[in-house]
């Protein structure tokens, strides 16, 4: 009376590019964000880390 559960292979998706810009900017690797994929440049800015810069 119920459906039949059918087990499905799990494919390989590739990676998505980064999707900042307009063009986008395409760049491998992203990282998943609410906004869409974005590379490590374009990461939303509440995410970013925290960076030091030396001074010399």
């Amino acid at each position: 009376m119920g459906r039949d559960h059918v087990s499905h292979p799990a494919t390989a998706r590739p990676p998505r590019p980064c999707a900042h810009g307009n063009p986008p900017c395409r760049a491998i690797p992203a990282r998943p964000y609410p906004c869409g994929p974005r590379c490590d440049q374009h990461q939303p800015a509440r995410t970013r880390p925290y960076y030091t810069q030396e001074q010399p």
